[in-house]
C-alpha cells in the first residue's frame, strides 16, 4: 500500500496518538514497542517521542533484562509476545498496555492485567489501513475512527450466520492509493448506541477472526475462532495453544503446559469443545513451545482449509 505523506502522517501518528491519550498516555509515558522488525539503535526522533522498539525474535531474557534498563510506562505489543514476557521475573511494571495484530482471548488479557498489575487496551487494524478501532477505558466494544474510515459490516448468507458480518473498510484520507469498499477478510460486528465515555466515534465488536481462520464442520457451518477460544479459557494448567484444522472432521490442539498440569485436563478440554465442535475428532498435543510465524504473529487457531471449507492446496 502507499501513501501520501499527508495520509501516512494522519495513519501512523495522529490517529495513534488521539487513540493512545484517549486510553491515558501522557507525552512523559515511555513506550516499549513490540515488533517483528529488526531493531537499530535509538534516532533522534525515538528519543524524541520516548518510545523503544523490541523485536519478538530476541530471547524473551535478554528482552526482560533490556527493560528493566529502559522502564517503560506503557507496553504496546503482541498478545502472546506479551504474555511470554508476563512469565519472566524482571518483567517490566507498566501503567497501561495495548495489544495489536492478534487475536486478544480473555484468558490472555486476565492473565496479562495480573501479570503486569495495569489495564490492558485492544486495537484493531490492518497493514493497508492502519488502525481501524480501538478500545477506551470503558472496554465497551471498539471506536471506530470513523471521521477518517468508513466501516461497513455485510452480511453473505447464512453460511457465517452465527459468526459476524463481513467487514468492509474505505479509506477517506489516503489519496495516493485510495482503498474503497475494501474486504479485510474479518469478521464482526457493528455496536448500537453512545459509549458510556460520551465520545462520539462509533463501536464495533471485537473482530471474531479471519475468515481463513473459521473452523468449518462435516455439514458446513463455520465456527468463529472467537467461540472456540471462549471455550478452551475454562479449562486451566496451561500456558498457550494452538488449534489446527486439518479436515472437517479432524483437529489438532497444541498445548504449552504448566507445572502441575493434572490428569484430567486432556479429557475436560474435549469436553468444552464437544459443543461447540459436534462431529470433529479432536487430539490433543503437549509441547514446550509453539513457534509464531516469520510476520511474528500467532495464530491461536489456524484452518489449513481454504474459505471454501476446502483442503489448501
Amino acid at each position: 500500500t502507499f501513501f501520501d505523506r499527508r495520509g501516512w502522517f494522519t495513519a501512523k501518528y495522529l490517529l495513534k496518538l488521539r487513540a493512545r491519550a484517549a486510553c491515558g498516555v501522557g507525552p512523559f509515558d515511555r513506550v516499549a514497542i513490540f515488533t517483528a522488525e529488526k531493531t537499530k539503535p535509538s534516532t533522534w526522533k525515538d528519543r524524541f517521542l520516548r518510545w523503544k522498539k523490541f523485536s519478538v525474535f530476541d530471547p524473551v531474557e535478554e528482552v526482560a533484562e533490556r527493560l528493566e534498563k529502559y522502564r517503560p510506562s506503557v507496553l504496546y505489543g503482541f498478545p502472546s509476545h506479551l504474555a511470554l514476557l508476563a512469565e519472566c521475573a524482571k518483567r517490566p511494571r507498566p501503567r497501561l498496555i495495548f495489544t495489536s495484530s492478534e487475536l486478544l482471548d480473555q484468558r490472555t488479557r486476565r492473565r496479562l492485567k495480573a501479570a503486569f498489575g495495569a489495564d490492558v487496551f485492544d486495537v484493531y487494524g490492518c497493514t493497508e489501513l492502519k488502525e481501524i478501532a480501538w478500545e477506551c477505558p470503558e472496554h465497551s466494544g471498539y471506536h471506530m475512527n470513523s471521521d477518517w474510515l468508513l466501516v461497513e459490516f455485510v452480511s453473505d448468507g447464512e453460511r457465517f450466520e452465527k459468526a459476524g458480518e463481513k467487514i468492509i473498510v474505505s479509506s477517506l484520507y489516503n489519496y495516493a492509493m485510495p482503498l474503497l469498499r475494501y474486504e479485510i477478510g474479518d469478521r464482526g460486528r457493528a455496536l448500537d448506541g453512545m459509549c458510556p465515555c460520551g465520545r462520539g466515534l462509533a463501536r464495533m465488536a471485537p473482530s471474531e477472526g479471519r475468515e481463513v481462520d473459521y473452523i468449518v464442520l462435516p455439514g458446513g457451518v463455520y465456527v468463529s475462532p472467537y467461540a472456540l477460544t471462549c471455550a478452551v479459557e475454562n479449562v486451566p494448567g496451561f500456558k498457550a495453544y494452538q488449534i489446527r484444522q486439518i479436515r472437517r472432521d479432524y483437529l489438532k490442539i497444541r498445548i504449552v503446559p504448566e507445572e502441575g498440569l493434572t490428569r484430567t485436563w486432556e479429557e475436560r478440554l474435549r469436553n468444552a469443545l464437544r459443543p461447540v465442535l459436534p462431529g470433529v475428532r479432536i487430539d490433543v498435543e503437549k509441547t514446550g513451545r509453539i513457534e509464531r510465524e516469520p510476520s511474528g504473529k500467532f495464530r491461536i487457531v489456524f484452518s489449513e482449509l481454504g474459505a471454501n471449507g476446502r483442503t489448501r492446496t
